[in-house]
């Protein structure tokens, strides 16, 4: 018995040791399934509007807002349209709906508006808008133009530009 008392009085029970390298893998590999599934709803709900042809495109926006893309011409936006926010590769008039803001993205540079009707030409280096229609922001590099109703502003890339009418536009 003695021999046994001893053993018992020596031997004690392991406690379960946290496995550190087990858990960070489990949280990497979860961490990969959320990235993948998030980047695929983001990749897989972007709507592309591309017009190869001669003829002008009209497209309705989520929000009912309405484009007519020119000639070689892409519009880009989220299918669920929340943040009202397109990108825009060449020639496009836009009559936006009034809402929360709406957001223009080109290659070189941005307009932001409420509720109205103008026109940017992202083509060639440069950027074109023209308001036809209530008021938009137009930025380009770090210099930023408000243009109202009749008023438009040609930009080129090296920072020259040109107050415009409606007369010249589209």
């Amino acid at each position: 018995n003695s021999l046994l008392e001893k053993i018992k009085d020596t031997h004690t029970p392991r406690k379960k040791s946290f496995h550190l390298y087990h858990w960070t893998r489990t949280a990497a590999a979860a961490a990969a399934v959320v990235f993948v599934v998030v980047l695929g709803g983001w990749i897989f709900n972007r709507q592309n509007v591309n017009n190869e042809g001669n003829a002008l495109v009209s497209l309705r926006l989520p929000d009912q807002s309405r484009v007519i893309l020119a000639k070689e011409s892409t519009l880009k936006y989220h299918k669920y349209f929340q943040s009202r926010k397109v990108l825009l590769n060449g020639k496009a008039y836009f009559d936006v709906q009034k809402g929360t803001r709406f957001q223009v993205n080109t290659r070189n540079g941005r307009v932001d508006v409420l509720g109205t009707r103008f026109t940017i030409d992202d083509r060639n280096d440069q950027l074109e808008v023209v308001c036809f229609e209530g008021k938009v922001k137009a930025s380009f590099n770090q210099e930023e133009v408000i243009l109202g109703p009749g008023s438009g502003i040609h930009f080129w890339e090296n920072q020259a530009k040109e107050p415009l009418t409606i007369q010249e536009s589209y």
